[in-house]
């Protein structure tokens, strides 16, 4: 049992596995080869971790942490919660934290006792081909990055927040649903209507938004709520949902920008050209943490064939995921 650290060309293989939260952290120009024995597997939501027990250099034991990518991905690149277990002498290759001093690594690739080499995720992904006739069915971000999103710019307010705000200070962290937005982004969504209301589901945190489609407006004095109130429009074949009522949120205005009582968002949900993704291009505003709406647009590729299963966040992993 031993572990190596080599420098690679950051190319494709660093491409194989993304965390949601900044992978700034991880050093993607050295990697990291670990030979030893599993201590812990756990399969959860939102990432999955493997803890492995290996000598280092000097013959001590070591204990790494490795941290993988959500069960659903893995699970298409041919993993399964059974594919390793305790006391299973891997290979496992992976990116180092840069701080030297933590022996935390993203996994690049491991190999089981039976030799077979995986990858935390599909480096080939298939374009969606099967065309959608409309939005009511099963979705999956495709583009989910901050090249694509104008955060807006902050009052004095929102910009003395942003400087102080850490990847700690993440509400995901304590398991607490990204608020909208953003819910286009957590993985698998589920669109359908029921009644007059549309109701939007994630796999991943289990949210459920609904949307009034009856011509309703926004109540007066209502409840605030995390996830906030919603009603809807067609304009042609655009659906607006007009969002407002949301509760305080540290991290509601994206990248750390908080969020309070006059937070308005509106989103408009169209299938592309081909039918094959669906776009959903965001304004929001917060007169009080931004003084120019935040922007951006999240592309969702038509998945009907996936098994909708939602799962609930387990905190430990949550504090593992943001608290890196």
């Amino acid at each position: 049992m031993r572990e190596l650290i080599v420098f690679v060309l950051c190319g494709l293989i660093c491409l194989s596995s993304v965390a949601h939260h900044s992978p700034a952290i991880y050093d993607r120009d050295r990697e990291v080869v670990l030979e030893g024995v599993v201590s812990s597997f756990d399969w959860t939501y939102p990432h999955v971790y493997i803890f492995v027990d290996t000598e280092d250099n000097s013959g001590e034991l070591t204990r790494w942490q490795i941290e993988g990518d959500d069960p659903r991905t893995m699970s298409r690149a041919g993993w399964t919660a059974t594919t390793i277990a305790v006391g299973d002498q891997v290979i496992l290759r992976g990116n180092p934290q840069r701080n030297t001093e933590r022996r935390h690594a993203l996994m690049v690739s491991l190999t089981t006792p039976g030799g077979a080499t995986l990858a935390p995720e599909l480096l080939d992904t298939p374009e969606p081909t099967v065309v959608a006739t409309d939005i009511f069915s099963i979705w999956e971000p495709t583009r989910f990055d901050e090249d694509y999103f104008n955060a807006g710019s902050p009052t004095e307010k929102g910009a003395a927040a942003q400087a102080e705000y850490t990847e700690e200070d993440n509400p995901e962290s304590q398991c607490i649903p990204p608020a909208p937005p953003l819910t286009f982004g957590v993985g698998l969504t589920r669109l359908s209507m029921q009644g007059e209301r549309l109701l939007i589901r994630t796999e991943e945190f289990e949210i459920e938004r609904i949307v009034y489609m009856d011509g309703r407006g926004h109540p007066v004095n209502g409840e605030r709520t995390l996830q906030g109130h919603s009603v809807g429009r067609w304009e042609g074949d655009v659906l607006v949902i007009d969002t407002a009522l949301f509760s305080d949120n540290i991290d509601g205005s994206l990248f750390g920008t908080p969020s309070g009582a006059q937070k308005r968002l509106v989103e408009r949900l169209q299938l592309t050209e081909d039918g094959t993704q669906l776009s959903v291009a965001f304004v929001l505003e917060d007169p009080e943490y931004l003084q120019e709406p935040a922007t951006g647009e999240f592309l969702l590729d038509h998945m009907p064939s996936e098994t909708f299963m939602p799962a609930a966040c387990d905190p430990e992993s949550a504090r593992r995921w943001m608290g890196e």
